[in-house]
């Protein structure tokens, strides 16, 4: 079963001190004094009803929007999984031994537990007690409980009993109850994600009549596109839920170009120089494998990928590693390197879109270029009236 922690206002209260006491030991003075000056020598203001306070210095605390935060974060709770695991991990555990051995995961202030019906509470406990020795809270009401068995034991922090939920999303990937990513639950939240930030960037003029289409595609791929394939590199998905994100990018699109609900896209596709949904996720799959090959040595992937690797472990990687483009890597995929790749990727898309002119999916499409690149309509300098005349043009 897992368990789902969340540690209140845990940006605010983080005590600062036991950061720098924590960081002294193995860093070094230059760079300790350094992050001090940054996050202690901090002064706020307080702007309510057109009123502004005095200047105060936060006691505790690191900065909301800091890169450097979350890293913080973890330095101070740092301590947590040695106090919940009951044996130290060493270094010549296998990969099986070493499973058993996990109970916890951390990324800054989001931790999730596991463990046994029996072993959970006893975990539990050992975290309330280490926010007591820190001085920090958790929050049971925005914590979660997954059991797979739906038994009827209650667990709870501070004497508050911890909720019950189908699924929860941990760093953005929901879960259910078994330890299993729920696929579904994911595309829906990346979906609603990017389409409510896409008819925001409508707002401001992407679309038809606002912004260049060169300008707007560019919005749509580093901003809502990111939305919508948050997650994807990890997760294998089905044939209905690629068509639920290419939906999603239709729509989206359509928005920038313009065209009725059931208007073609394989020219705005084309035009732009996008891939489709399900090319695109081939391609983040193939990146993370290949990535999995040259992480450090105290990454836990690489502890678990002579694991992972085999066809009986039924792992994620394992699905993964059967897509089309991670297929055509070499035998060794070891000595592979991003440019290789690189270059495997485009060819996997420049076949793709071969075989739709070969079979004629599209006429208009096969009076354009046969190579994937972006269409000089886009960016050869005109007035505004003559390209979208151009591009009406190219969308029949």
């Amino acid at each position: 079963m897992l368990a789902f922690l969340d540690i209140k206002s845990a940006y605010d209260t983080v005590d600062r001190r036991q950061i720098w006491r924590t960081l002294e030991e193995t860093a070094p003075a230059a760079l300790v004094s350094l992050l001090r000056n940054i996050f202690d020598d901090v002064q706020i203001k307080v702007l309510l009803n057109n009123a502004t306070s005095t200047r105060f210095s936060p006691i505790t605390g690191v900065l909301q929007e800091s890169i450097l935060s979350p890293f913080l974060c973890s330095v101070y709770i740092n301590e947590l999984p040695q106090i919940l695991r009951p044996h130290p991990i060493s270094s010549d555990l296998t990969p099986t031994d070493l499973i058993l051995r996990l109970n916890c995961f951390l990324y800054a202030d989001d931790v999730a537990l596991i463990a046994t019906k029996v072993d959970m509470g006893t975990l539990l406990q050992s975290c309330e007690n280490h926010s007591y020795q820190l001085g920090y809270r958790w929050n049971p009401s925005k914590c979660v409980i997954l059991d797979p068995s739906q038994s009827s034991s209650s667990y709870t922090l501070y004497g508050e009993k911890i909720p019950r939920h189908s699924s929860f999303p941990y760093l953005g990937i929901p879960f259910r109850p078994g330890d299993y990513p729920d696929t579904v639950g994911l595309v829906n939240r990346n979906k609603t994600k990017a389409l409510a930030t896409m008819n925001q960037l409508s707002a401001i003029g992407v679309h038809p009549k606002g912004f260049a289409p060169l300008l707007a595609t560019h919005f749509y791929r580093q901003i809502v596109r990111a939305q919508l394939e948050y997650g994807l590199a990890i997760t294998k998905i089905t044939t209905f839920l690629s068509k639920q994100l290419e939906d999603a990018q239709n729509t989206c699109l359509r928005r920038i170009f313009g065209g009725s609900r059931t208007s073609s896209t394989t020219m705005m596709l084309h035009m732009s120089n996008l891939p489709t949904m399900q090319e695109r996720a081939y391609t983040l799959q193939s990146q993370f494998l290949l990535r999995s090959f040259t992480l450090p040595e105290d990454s836990l992937l690489y502890h678990f990928l002579p694991l992972v690797r085999q066809p009986r472990s039924y792992s994620q990687w394992y699905k993964l590693s059967k897509s089309p483009i991670w297929k055509r890597c070499s035998s060794n995929p070891e000595s592979l390197d991003c440019r290789s790749l690189r270059s495997i990727q485009r060819g996997y898309c420049q076949d793709n879109l071969n075989h739709k002119r070969s079979i004629n999916a599209s006429i208009l499409l096969m009076h354009c270029r046969p190579i994937i690149s972006l269409d000089p309509v886009l960016w050869l300098p005109m007035p505004k009236s003559e390209r979208s005349r151009c591009i009406r043009w190219r969308l029949g």
